[in-house]
């Protein structure tokens, strides 16, 4: 930032010297310097020598390679709206264009990106083995579009760092190419996909994040009583939780740790008796495999199975801070 210059507003009909400049009012005003383009030309000086007529010339600086190209700090400016705020290629173009009055084609964007991408390969791989290091990780796979087709997009992450991975598939094909979790040896926290559990060389906790909104849901659409419960028993954990760090504690007292799980159990039985489940037989003409379960079902199900990894984010620490109620 600048160094904010003096503008000195004098009254109009006052002619009296200024003694005591603690006499002024000040404003501030924050603006920009108007954008434009820098140019530099670069000169190599050629020479022939007069005698043995050789011929010489001076090198062009490093990284100056053709007669008119882009420097690095318009590159680096060109790939941050493209790839971190997610603005599409001709629209980056047509920011420039706007900002700037020189475009910034779609071949040139590509080509900064393809060079930032291999210039960033040893810190892609620090940031893997570090994700690899951490005791708690938070795993998510999100759909994505490539070249019009569906792919996944796959990441692994702690608290200030993220590793991505796009890959055609959703399931282990895709993890086993991302390389994290088939060595990782820590605590996976991930939304209970079925084949994050083929991973037993770690330890798995689910995230109640997506419990949570799956419960409103039940709430909102079904009026169901366990659903209802369970959810305020989450948001009671995690205050119980909250408290603790905040004095510093590192665990949860034995009886509060008792008080949960009991009350975890009890709503878990009153889900059953708000969603028995049966088949009906004879099936209806037309049916095949087992009949279709419910949310709610699916959910208290999950809920049951899963009690231990729901719920380990009260008896380690670690695991709370790396989620985000």
């Amino acid at each position: 930032m600048q160094r904010p210059k003096g503008n000195c507003c004098r009254p109009d009909k006052c002619k009296l010297p200024v003694y005591d400049r603690r006499r002024f009012q000040r404003h501030q005003v924050f603006d920009m310097l108007p954008l434009k383009l820098l140019v530099t030309e670069h000169q190599a000086e050629r020479k022939t020598c007069p005698i043995c007529g050789a011929r010489n010339k001076a090198s062009f600086p490093e990284g100056v390679t053709q007669p008119v190209q882009y420097g690095p700090e318009i590159k680096a400016f060109a790939i941050y709206p493209n790839q971190y705020q997610l603005i599409p290629y001709n629209r980056t173009g047509e920011l420039f264009s706007d900002l700037f009055g020189q475009p910034f084609s779609e071949g040139a964007l590509f080509t900064a990106n393809q060079a930032c991408y291999e210039a960033l390969a040893e810190t892609e791989q620090d940031i893997k083995q570090q994700i690899l290091n951490s005791s708690v990780i938070h795993c998510d796979e999100t759909g994505s579009r490539v070249e019009g087709k569906n792919h996944w997009l796959h990441t692994a992450s702690t608290l200030n760092l993220t590793y991505y991975g796009i890959h055609p598939k959703r399931g282990s094909e895709a993890m086993d190419v991302m390389g994290i979790l088939p060595v990782y040896t820590g605590i996976a926290k991930h939304d209970g996909l079925k084949v994050y559990f083929k991973y037993t060389n770690c330890d798995h906790s689910l995230c109640n994040d997506h419990h949570l909104r799956e419960l409103t849901w039940v709430i909102e659409n079904e009026e169901q009583t366990w659903a209802q419960q369970i959810h305020g028993l989450l948001l009671d954990i995690k205050a119980a939780v909250d408290e603790a760090k905040e004095t510093s504690k590192t665990r949860l007292e034995l009886e509060q740790l008792m008080d949960f799980e009991r009350r975890y159990s009890s709503i878990i039985t009153l889900g059953y008796h708000e969603n028995p489940f049966f088949e009906v037989w004879p099936k209806p003409k037309g049916q095949r495999g087992k009949p279709k379960k419910t949310k709610a079902r699916n959910l208290l199900e999950r809920l049951d199975k899963h009690r231990t990894e729901t719920l380990n984010f009260m008896f380690d620490f670690r695991i709370y801070s790396l989620t985000i109620f």
